[in-house]
């Protein structure tokens, strides 16, 4: 069954498809890998080493679409960090001033409180120690300078490039990138 409009995620190795079973993720249908198989096979965990990619970042998500929430949780965990999530820009404060992630991937447009107020909240309270990414569908130059006033390190835009992602999670040379201008 084709995924259409649906994110979905596969595991393809060099040399073969890997058989997938498809499970519910939210209301999202996500490919998920039941063959054990070892890491260099995967397409995904050799993309990641090639990139440099560090595991065991500790990320909080916070985004208000549940699959777009769940997505980006199971493809960071599949990377091998230890992910939390929040649907709301009250609960992403609240669950960072707890954890205390390395890195923050915020939203712009949530409930309850925007990702500026997040971002200003999560800067004060923790400083340069947590990397601050704004992930989101609002990308006009007003945004991007808003995003920049209320600390954001970085910005990507929906729909995700992963390769712009991969450098923040502890890129080339094993060190999480910092403050990119």
């Amino acid at each position: 069954m084709p995924c259409d409009d649906l994110l979905c995620f596969s595991v393809w190795t060099s040399k073969r498809t890997l058989p997938s079973r498809r499970t519910r993720a939210g209301t999202a249908l996500v490919t998920t890998m039941f063959d054990a198989i070892s890491q260099e096979e995967a397409l995904v965990t050799q993309g990641a080493e090639d990139l440099g990619v560090t595991p065991a970042r500790s990320v909080l998500v916070v985004e208000d679409n549940p699959d777009g929430r769940e997505s980006l949780r199971l493809l960071l965990e599949l990377l091998g960090h230890h992910v939390d999530v929040a649907a709301d820009g009250e609960e992403g404060v609240q669950k960072a001033l707890a954890s205390h992630p390395d890195i923050a991937l915020v939203d712009i447009g949530l409930p309850r409180l925007d990702g500026y107020e997040v971002a200003r909240q999560l800067r004060t309270a923790l400083g340069p120690r947590v990397l601050l990414i704004a992930h989101t569908a609002y990308t006009a130059p007003e945004d991007r300078r808003r995003a920049r006033e209320a600390g954001f390190d970085a910005f990507l835009a929906k729909p995700l490039d992963l390769t712009l992602l991969f450098p923040y999670l502890g890129g080339k040379g094993g060190r999480v990138r910092q403050r990119p201008r």
